[in-house]
C-alpha cells in the first residue's frame, strides 16, 4: 500500500491531478495544502493550487503563482498560470506580458505559445497569431487544438486554402480518440470551405461535425445559416426543426426559423411559429413586432394591432415605422 507521506511530493502532486479530474476540488486543493505545510518552497505545489484556484477564486490563484514566481523566477509554468488568470480577469495586456515572460524563460513551453496565439487571434493580429501556433506545433505536433487555433488565423486572414489544410491535420489527428475536437474540427473546416464557395463539401463537413457531436449548438446553427446562404431552404427549415428537438426553448433558434418561414412565403406557419416565441418569453417585443407584421401580412389588421400594442407596452419607445421595418426585414413585402 501506497502511503502518502510529505517526503512522496510527486505522489501527493499525483493524487491532487486525480482528484481534479474527479472534480473533488476541494479535496485537491487539501492534498496540495498538505504538502504545502511541509514544503513551502515547493514551486510544484503552488503552481498546482494556483490552477486548481483559477475558476473558483481568482485572486487566491493569482497569489499562488506569484508566490510560486518569488521562488523562481524564471519558471515558464507559473508566468503561463499568472497569464490564465490574467487572461480571465480581461486583461489582455498583462496576459500577454506573462506568456511572453514564459515562452522567453522556456522557449519549449508549448500550452504558453497556444493560448497567446489564441490572445493575438482575439485581438486579430493574425501574423504574431499563426507564428505563436506555428511554434507550438513545432514542440506538439500532434496537437489537435494548435491546428484547429492555427487554421483559424488562417482564415480571418482569407488564406482558406491553407486553413483548410490545417483543420484536415486535425481532423486526421483527433478522429477516434476525442469526438469534441473533431467535431469543432469540421465544423471551422465547413466554414472555409464555404468561403471559397464548396458548398456541397462545406454542408458535408457540417454534416460530419453533428456526426460527431450533436450537441453542439452553433454547429447546427451555423449550418441552418449556410444552407440558406446556398438557397437550400427546405434544408435549412429541417436543420432548425432539428436542433429545435434538443432546444426547443432556444428563441434565436425560432427567430431564426420565423425568419426563413417568411423567406418561403409559408406565412401561417410563421405565425405559429412566433405564437411559439411569445409564449415562451410573453416580454419580448422584438417576437410581438415580428408576429404584428406577420399578421399585417396575413391581412388580420386587428389582431396586428393588438400585438403592436403589447410590443409597445413592453418597449415604449417602439415607433409605428418600427412595424414597417419589421414587415421589411422579413421579407413580407
Amino acid at each position: 500500500m501506497l502511503v502518502l507521506t510529505p517526503d512522496r511530493p510527486d505522489a501527493i502532486l499525483d493524487r491532487g491531478f486525480i482528484l481534479e479530474r474527479l472534480q473533488r476540488t476541494s479535496d485537491a486543493l487539501a492534498s496540495y495544502d498538505r504538502l504545502l505545510q511541509h514544503q513551502p518552497d515547493n514551486i510544484d505545489a503552488w503552481i498546482a493550487k494556483g490552477m486548481a484556484l483559477r475558476s473558483p477564486e481568482p485572486t487566491s490563484a493569482r497569489a499562488c503563482f506569484d508566490r510560486a514566481i518569488a521562488i523562481e523566477e524564471r519558471s515558464a509554468a507559473a508566468w503561463y498560470g499568472k497569464g490564465l488568470v490574467a487572461l480571465d480577469a480581461q486583461q489582455d495586456n498583462t496576459a500577454l506580458d506573462a506568456f511572453n515572460r514564459s515562452t522567453h524563460l522556456d522557449p519549449d513551453f508549448a500550452p504558453s505559445w497556444l493560448e497567446r496565439g489564441r490572445l493575438l487571434l482575439r485581438l486579430e493580429r493574425y501574423d504574431d497569431a499563426t507564428i505563436a501556433f506555428d511554434n507550438a506545433l513545432q514542440i506538439q505536433p500532434d496537437n489537435a487544438d494548435a491546428w484547429i487555433e492555427r487554421g483559424r488565423a488562417l482564415a480571418a486572414m482569407k488564406r482558406h486554402d491553407v486553413a483548410i489544410t490545417s483543420y484536415d491535420k486535425a481532423i486526421d489527428l483527433s478522429r477516434d480518440r476525442d469526438r469534441v475536437t473533431t467535431a469543432s474540427a469540421e465544423f471551422a473546416r465547413g466554414a472555409a470551405l464555404a468561403a471559397v464557395n464548396r458548398s456541397d463539401d462545406a454542408i458535408a463537413a457540417y454534416d460530419l461535425g453533428l456526426d460527431h457531436d450533436i450537441t453542439q449548438l452553433d454547429g447546427h446553427r451555423d449550418r441552418c445559416l449556410l444552407l440558406e446562404r446556398f438557397e437550400r431552404f427546405d434544408a435549412a427549415l429541417l436543420g432548425y426543426d432539428r436542433a429545435l428537438t434538443l432546444w426547443p426553448e432556444h428563441l434565436d433558434l425560432w427567430f431564426a426559423r420565423g425568419a426563413l418561414l417568411c423567406k418561403l412565403r409559408r406565412h401561417e406557419e410563421a405565425l405559429a411559429n412566433y405564437d411559439r416565441i411569445v409564449q415562451l418569453q410573453a416580454t419580448s417585443s422584438e417576437g410581438w413586432l415580428q408576429r404584428c407584421a406577420v399578421l399585417e401580412r396575413l391581412n388580420r389588421p386587428q389582431e396586428a394591432r393588438q400585438s403592436f400594442a403589447i410590443a409597445e407596452q413592453i418597449d415604449p419607445s417602439l415607433k409605428y415605422g418600427d412595424r414597417r421595418k419589421a414587415f421589411s426585414s422579413l421579407n413580407l413585402g
